[in-house]
Order: C-alpha cells, then structure tokens, then sequence
C-alpha cells in the first residue's frame, strides 16, 4: 500500500509538470509568429514521445492494480485463516469444557459405585444373618412343635381379629407400637369374649411364627435376586445407577421390616418362655390378648405400606417419603422392646419366682445372658437407624448444595455468552471499517482512471523527466 501512495504521489507531480509545460508551450506557440518545417518536426517527435510517456504510464496503472489485487487476496487469506484458528480455538475450548465435565461425572460415578459396593456388602451380611437366624427360627419351629401347640384351638385368635374388639381399636390408635406402661404384665383387656382358656395360644403362636418365617424367607429370595442382578449390571448408565438407587431404598426398607420381624420375634421368644416358666392364667390370658392384637395391627400395617410401594411403583413415583417414618416406626418398637427386656431382667433378677421347680431355677441364668446379648444387639440397631436417619436429613442439605452449584453453572455459562456476543460485536465493526476502505480505494481507482484518461489528449515534451 506505501508503495502504491509513492507511485500515485509520483504520478500526480508528473501531471502537474505536464500541466505547466503545456500551458508554458501554449503560451510560447502563440507568441511565435510563423511556423517552420523544423518545428513541426519536433511537434511530431514530441507527440511521439508523449504518447510513449501515456503507454508507460498505463503500464504503471496496470501494475498498481495488479498490486492491489494481490494486497486484496492477501488480506482475505488472512482473514480466512484468523477466522479458522478463532474455531479451532473455540472447538479446543468446549472439548476441554466437555473433558472437565466427563471427569466430575466419572467422579460422581466412582462415589455412587462406592456407596454401592458398601450398600452390596451391607446387604450380603444382613442376608447372612438372616439366613443363620431363618434356621434358629426353623430349629426352634420343630422343638415347639409338640403336644403343647396341638391341644390348642384357635377361639382366641377369631375373638382379636374382630373389628369390634376394644383391644384392636387401642392397638390402632397408638400406631401399633405398644408404649412402656403397656406392657404385657400391666395390660388389661375388658372384652368378656377375649378372656378364653389359655390353653388356646400354642396353636396361634405357631401359626404367627410359621407367617414370619415364610415372609422372611420370601424377602431373603427378594433380596438375593435383587443383589445379583445389581452385581451383573453394576457398572452402568443413568437408568441402571437410577435403578439401582431405587433397589437400595427398597433393601433399606426391607431391612427395617426385617428388624421389625426380628422384635416381634424376640417378643414373642419371651412370651412362649415366661409361659412354659407356669404362671396364674389370667395374666397369661391378657399377655396372649395383648401380643395377638399387637401382631394382628402390625400385619395390617405391612399390608399398608406393600399396597403403598405397589401404587407407588404402578405409578412411577419414588418412596422416599415413607423410609422416614418406617425408621422412625423401627426405633420405636425397638426400644419399646428394650424396656420390655429390662423390665424381663428385673423380673429374672428380683426373683419373684421362688415357687417354681429345679428345672426352671437351673434355665433362669442362660436366659438372662441371652436377653442381655439381645439387649445389646438391640441398642447397636437403633444407634445405626438413627445414624442413617442422620445421612438422610444431610443428604436432603446436599441436595440444595447440588441445586446452587447447577445455578453457578448457569451463572458462568451466561457470561460465556455475553464475552462471545461482545466480540461478534466487534468483529462486525471491523468488518464494515473494512468494506469502507474498499469503497475509498475504488473510488480512488476511478479517480485515476479519469485523469489517465483525460491526460491522453495532453501533449509530451522532451524536458519532462521521469
């Protein structure tokens, strides 16, 4: 472009000496009174050499454009590589941004793979133990099973399960959990139909018992198909990690109905005890009355909360809601079965039971030892409910922690936007100065073309220096 100005520049001076020569000819032609022969020769020789001097100065004119046709290509190949290496950057940029993110979701997914090695492990012990006390169950199944619970009948159990009975309606009203001052030593029952022989309750004690243990053993199928299929497609995408969080909530809850099972059982281990120990047969009468009615509303309460689970499924909801108050229920009963065993270890320990033979004095110690190991167990069981009580409620925080970082997210891909939009801005700018410039250049092209043409009719003379 400097040289194209220097050769303009140039042009423009030797159009000026041209113009003052000619008009210093001129003036000289018309002062002169005759024309020679000789002077015409050298008007011939000087046209001549003026139209020599008109071709080379076309030449330059077609030299110059040709400059600028080339300054032209140069410069949109410039621009056509600043606009590649600006996409190739921005492609480096989202691929980047697409690494960062690929590499948190891998993260993401390493923790819940984790959480779900442990829940995996958690849920094989679980199953273990309830495969070892699904055989003590089963064993002590067949040492009951004598002529004790075959001279029993089962008026007891048609009286309780009777919607009009008062001691169902006070077990549904105290959410099926009976409180510390209810216990089955203090429990009175005013039904005149309930206070049937006690000689009936061996048959219903069995036929509960055989009911738990076919719904454990259910649940334990349950849960082993439900491990395996998690341990074949562990390693998945969103909708198994989604399934796969849904079977964990239902092992949790299958595993707080198996501790439901469990205190039930305990209690009722107790019961048949404190029974074979022989005690009057009125408070015998109203512990059976007592235990039926708790057993009959703990039923319904399962078969209320399967009905839920079921709906809850057909309708594609999830059930976290409920895993809450299931926990809640769990620890609940647990303690109230804590109580009950330490209101059972004073009793053993008082020694109210002087009157009763060898046999039952020498069993006393044994016993005892078992419902304090059970005791025990029973502490460490609410302790760990109320710690995944705990996890929940923080999980809950976690999930507004989630929800702020999605809006920072959003926050920083906006301002992403705004930068971009604000350099496209720019770059428009340049563009349209760009096209500016092209139109003064044209205009200047059409400029020289005119004074190139007007300058063929001027004349040349010899003293003109290039």
């Amino acid at each position: 472009m400097e040289a194209l100005r220097r050769q303009l520049a140039n042009v423009t001076q030797r159009e000026k000496q041209a113009r003052d020569l000619s008009q210093s000819l001129r003036q000289q032609l018309l002062k002169r009174p005759v024309v020679s022969i000789k002077t015409e020769l050298n008007a011939r020789v000087k046209n001549e050499n003026q139209q020599k001097r008109i071709q080379q100065l076309e030449l330059d004119l077609d030299e110059a454009r040709g400059q600028l046709q080339r300054q032209q290509t140069l410069l949109e190949a410039k621009r056509t590589r600043s606009a590649n290496e600006v996409q190739l950057w921005e492609k480096q940029k989202r691929y980047q941004q697409q690494a960062e993110k690929t590499k948190a979701r891998l993260e993401e997914t390493e923790l819940a793979l984790d959480k779900t090695r442990a829940l995996l492990q958690g849920a094989r012990t679980t199953i273990a133990r309830l495969e070892k006390d699904k055989q003590v169950l089963e064993s002590k199944l067949g040492r009951n099973g004598g002529p004790t619970s075959n001279s029993s009948a089962g008026n007891n159990l048609k009286c309780c399960r009777t919607p009009s009975c008062p001691n169902l309606q006070h077990v549904g009203v105290s959410k099926f959990a009976p409180s510390p001052s209810e216990s089955p030593e203090t429990y009175t029952g005013p039904s005149s139909e309930c206070s049937s022989p006690a000689h009936h309750h061996g048959q219903i004690f069995d036929q509960s018992q055989v009911e738990l243990v076919e719904a454990l053993k259910s649940r334990i199928e349950l849960q082993q198909r439900k491990i395996i299929a998690m341990e074949l497609e562990g390693r998945g995408s969103n909708a198994l990690t989604t399934e796969l969080e849904k079977l964990q909530e239902r092992s949790q809850a299958i595993e707080a109905q198996n501790i439901r099972l469990e205190a039930r059982n305990l209690q009722l281990q107790l019961d048949s005890d404190l029974l074979r120990q022989g005690d009057s047969s009125d408070r015998l009468q109203k512990r059976i009355k007592h235990l039926e009615d708790y057993i009959i509303a703990l039923k319904e309460e399962m078969a209320r909360n399967e009905s839920r689970r079921e709906l809850c499924k057909c309708s594609g909801l999830k059930v976290n809601t409920n895993q809450g108050q299931s926990a809640e229920q769990t620890i609940l009963s647990l303690r109230n079965l804590v109580e009950k065993l330490r209101s059972e270890n004073k009793f053993l320990k008082d020694g109210r039971r002087s009157t009763e033979s060898r046999s039952s004095t020498d069993s006393a110690p044994p016993e005892a030892t078992r419902l304090q190991q059970q005791h025990a167990e029973a502490l460490e069981k609410i302790s760990a409910l109320q710690q995944e009580l705990q996890k929940r409620t923080k999980c809950s925080q976690c999930g507004g922690r989630s929800k702020d970082a999605a809006n920072e997210e959003l926050k920083f891909i906006k301002e992403q936007l705004l930068k971009k939009t604000q350099l496209l801005q720019k770059a428009k700018v340049l563009l349209t100065r760009a096209a500016a410039k092209e139109k003064v250049l044209r205009e200047q092209l059409a400029l020289w073309k005119r004074k190139c043409s007007e300058l063929q009719n001027v004349p040349v003379i010899d003293e003109i220096s290039e």
